[in-house]
């Protein structure tokens, strides 16, 4: 019996109009055949592999989550809030968001897209920066937007 962490879970549609499932567990891909896993990224699981010629796959039946974690599926210390689940479902939005805010940029790139929805992940989990807050109170203090400070002049918020 093997454990690890469910880091990806993937699908490929077969000429026959079936699906096939892989998942990656702790770096390593397994095949799962035809049903989708009943598991989630970031769950800690426990399964057999076997291998199945050059090809690793997990014994039907055998893949459940594990009650045994180490601190896997546990709160995203590193967003503030939320599951792992929660955290990549907000992130999955946020991309979304940032795509749709962005489209009119001509020289638009991912790196600018991934950098914009984390931004706004930051903004979901963690609220405005302080630098933002503060100019959000003196525009609503004073009616107007020629309020800013120089520690925020080269400072874009996550929302615009």
């Amino acid at each position: 019996m093997a454990t690890g962490t469910v880091e990806e879970i993937n699908s490929t549609a077969l000429r026959n109009g079936g699906t096939a499932y892989r998942i990656k567990i702790d770096g390593s891909t397994y095949g799962c055949g035809f049903n989708p896993p009943q598991v989630s990224v970031g769950d800690f699981v426990e399964f057999n592999p076997i291998k199945d010629g050059k090809y690793s796959k997990i014994e039907e039946g055998s893949l459940k989550i594990s009650n045994n974690s180490s601190g896997s599926n546990a709160v995203a210390s590193d967003t503030g809030g939320g599951s792992d689940r929660q955290t990549l479902i907000v992130r999955q939005s946020c991309i979304g968001y940032a795509i749709q805010s962005m489209q009119g940029d001509t020289e638009l790139s991912t790196d600018d897209i991934i950098m914009k929805a984390d931004e706004l992940v930051d903004y979901v989990f963690n609220g405005l920066p302080e630098y933002l807050e503060i100019e959000k109170e003196q525009k609503i203090m004073y009616g107007t937007d020629s309020t800013k400070t120089e520690s925020t002049e080269n400072t874009k918020d996550p929302l615009e």
